[in-house]
């Protein structure tokens, strides 16, 4: 691997899929060490000029963001065959780490990970702008415990994976129904792949599974997951109800908050996954979304 992309100095690998690339880079116009993510465009044939069209649209209306729960996206466009994203570096692990190490997450794990969460995109939401591709990969704890979200203003990167065959790509499995009707997505779609890793977080299975992409898709569009108190005998009762809430697939009406919700606040216990960090301060244990609410 050449050591440059650009005028991006590489200083390692951070991440690797089927169709992009993240890297560790310095960018010597600024100094700044950032996270490089690199797209491919050649195996995309024909569909590379509208994908680029559609990431640079992306990336300049992601510019009015400005949430510490979101990474900053610093540039977007063509170079050397690829199309790049230049953004924040953040030290930490991602939830996507997290849940391989098998370790488990706390009942204050959870919460703030999902009021953190929902603040950045309650944030984003307000401003029109949405995510076409949350998954356990884009959520990042830093390590001084800030959530942030990675991706916006280039989510669309990996949106082609609802249309994928084969071996299912991992945002898939994270996709919201109306994403892969193709319908327009508004806060609800966000807040479903939330539910969706939330989930996982607590079972350590996926919600929606399935040998190749078809029976995943049809598993988000027709199935329903297995109820948490199924899964984890001791997981709270109020904790899977509004993760199933959000996992629920009728439409329904949408609360629009500009700060967390009242519904983990009332959880006192533990979910049932009780290794981990049990730290929490007294605004993680406060609640954070009843976004995705039944009809």
């Amino acid at each position: 691997m050449s050591n440059k992309i650009g005028r991006f100095e590489i200083l390692s690998e951070i991440h690797h899929s089927d169709n992009s690339v993240v890297y560790k880079a310095t960018d010597p116009e600024s100094g700044q060490t950032v996270a490089l993510k690199t797209i491919q465009l050649a195996p995309l044939g024909e569909q590379a000029a509208t994908l680029v069209q559609t990431l640079l649209a992306e990336s300049e209306a992601s510019k009015s963001l400005n949430s510490h729960n979101l990474v900053v996206l610093y540039g977007a466009g063509e170079m050397d065959g690829r199309f790049c994203a230049s953004l924040e570096y953040v030290q930490g692990n991602s939830v996507a780490t997290m849940l391989a190490r098998k370790e488990g997450f706390s009942i204050w794990d959870l919460q703030d990970i999902a009021r953190q969460s929902c603040q950045g995109l309650d944030h984003a939401h307000a401003k029109n702008i949405f995510h076409y591709t949350l998954e356990p990969a884009k959520v990042m704890v830093s390590w001084d415990g800030t959530v942030k979200i990675l991706g916006f203003g280039i989510s669309a990167m990996g949106a082609f994976a609802a249309q994928a065959s084969g071996k299912p790509p991992q945002t898939l499995h994270y996709m919201s129904p109306e994403q892969l009707r193709g319908d327009p997505l508004d806060a609800r779609s966000s807040f479903f792949s939330l539910g969706a890793i939330l989930y996982e977080m607590v079972t350590e299975r996926k919600a929606f599974d399935g040998q190749d992409a078809d029976e995943v898709r049809q598993a988000i569009l027709e199935g329903t997951p297995v109820a948490l108190s199924h899964v984890k005998g001791k997981v709270h009762p109020v904790l899977s109800e509004v993760i199933m809430k959000a996992l629920a697939k009728a439409p329904g009406s949408l609360s629009v908050r500009a700060r967390a919700g009242d519904g983990l606040g009332t959880v006192q216990g533990k979910s049932g996954q009780v290794s981990g960090r049990e730290k929490a301060d007294s605004s993680a244990r406060r609640s954070f979304w009843n976004r995705r609410e039944n009809p």
